[in-house]
């Protein structure tokens, strides 16, 4: 039991993170608290971005290298690299991970009776981790 436990915080832990990854480009400062597109201004290779790379062609790929070697704060780099992201499917496909990451978590907590309190509201939070908007 305590290895589901721990397989399931290990998920939900990493769904966050990938949430986190798209509110980062995806969210409203005004609910987030933080500047869209930090993560890239701080240089982070986060998943939207890894996965754009990943099916990006040779021109856009050194497209993305050279922006993040040159000037990050400039608006009109984060938006060229908000455009690949979308154009190569990285939002939702990290949002397809993140799902997964999801159902796993709630699937590892299966030894558990579905009836018990804490383990509907341990379902009920990795739901909410795929719904927040900060």
């Amino acid at each position: 039991l305590l290895q589901a436990l721990t397989t399931y915080g290990d998920l939900i832990g990493a769904a966050f993170q990938v949430v986190d990854d798209l509110l980062d480009f995806q969210g409203q400062t005004e609910t987030t608290g933080k500047k869209t597109g930090n993560d890239f201004i701080e240089g982070k290779l986060t998943l939207p971005i890894l996965h754009t790379y990943a099916r990006a062609n040779a021109e856009d790929r050194r497209i993305i290298e050279q922006l993040f070697q040159g000037d990050r704060t400039l608006p009109e780099a984060y938006a060229r690299l908000y455009n690949l992201i979308e154009r190569y499917q990285g939002f939702a496909s990290s949002a397809q991970v993140a799902q997964k990451l999801i159902d796993q978590a709630i699937n590892a907590l299966t030894p558990f009776p579905a009836e018990r309190v804490g383990i509907t509201l341990l379902k009920q939070l990795a739901a909410y981790i795929l719904s927040r908007r900060k």
